[in-house]
């Protein structure tokens, strides 16, 4: 039996994210990772008051965004 992973978003808490560019930003599939119960909820642990690098700019969503809709972003390859 696989374990069941959680989606882990990078930037967070999620009530920081009000404006559709912060969250078109947040759950891009680059700033989503799956994680274990227990991993997910260290990470939680250790920042509790969200990711250690702050929210970014506008601009850096939206040089993100941008990059994520032409492909030069950190998602995975597709294989098709």
């Amino acid at each position: 039996m696989t374990e069941h992973l959680q989606r882990h978003h990078s930037f967070w808490p999620r009530k920081k994210y009000k404006t559709r560019l912060q969250k078109a930003f947040r759950t891009l599939p680059c700033n989503i990772q799956h994680l274990n119960a227990d991993d997910h909820k260290a990470v939680h642990l250790r920042y509790p008051n969200g990711n250690p690098g702050g929210m970014p700019t506008n601009s850096e969503m939206h040089t993100a965004i941008r990059k994520h809709a032409e492909g030069e972003c950190i998602c995975p390859q597709k294989l098709f």
